[in-house]
């Protein structure tokens, strides 16, 4: 990657509910260094934690009370085996079609893509919620995070590693380099009290692995923390 010099970009999250808008505000403003705008004030679905759930096994959504979580008190072990199969395919084969993010949870990704058609800029941003905030902010059916549930850790940190993938590879034809950030605005609480159970080893362990795959896509990678 060439030297940033500077440039001007964007965290992820815009006050929009218009995605053209927020698109033709990115694209006016953020010359050498574009985003996908995400819209939290648009819909539910497209909250940081909400917009990459998809497709994950037994997940509940109770959109009118603002509520999203995966039931784990259900057999899921028909739904973890799919998918698992798709990630293992995907991996596999390298077709990330199966963890693309639909338009009902990124509303402005596409309009951002359409914008960018054409175009090459130094560096394009693309961004999705870390492993670590993710497996700590979607909980089960009792509020519990699914950090601490194993199976469920690794299926959270592989959907992450497969979205993000998914990300780079549909913004790469606009980008001299595709900058991938990981946000995770849990790690301003790790040490505290809320996350005594949680490790320095598991910390970097599961970072490391998604930094490692996001590095053999071909992008620079960055990790957001909007605290100490």
């Amino acid at each position: 990657m060439k030297s940033p010099r500077c440039m001007a970009t964007l965290i992820g999250s815009m006050p929009h509910a218009d995605p053209r808008a927020a698109v033709r505000l990115v694209m006016e403003n953020l010359t050498e260094a574009p985003i996908w705008p995400e819209l939290p004030r648009r819909s539910f679905l497209e909250g940081m934690v909400q917009s990459h759930t998809g497709g994950l096994p037994c997940l509940v959504v109770e959109e009118d009370a603002r509520r999203l979580y995966v039931d784990t008190s259900r057999d899921c072990s028909a739904e973890l085996a799919g998918f698992y199969e798709k990630a293992l395919a995907a991996e596999q084969n390298g077709d990330l079609s199966a963890f693309a993010i639909a338009s009902t949870h990124a509303s402005a990704l596409e309009p951002a893509v359409e914008a960018m058609q054409g175009r090459r800029y130094p560096c394009v941003k693309t961004h999705c919620i870390g492993p670590i905030s993710f497996g700590l902010q979607l909980t089960d059916e009792q509020d519990k995070s699914l950090f601490y549930n194993e199976t469920y850790r690794d299926v959270l940190t592989r959907q992450i590693i497969l979205q993000s993938r998914w990300l780079i590879e549909r913004f790469a034809p606009f980008g001299e380099a595709v900058v991938a950030f990981l946000d995770e605005p849990s790690l301003a609480a790790f040490g505290s009290s809320s996350y005594i159970a949680l490790s320095r080893e598991q910390v970097i362990g599961q970072l490391s692995q998604a930094v490692a795959a996001l590095k053999s896509a071909g992008a620079v990678v960055g990790v957001h923390v909007c605290g100490n």
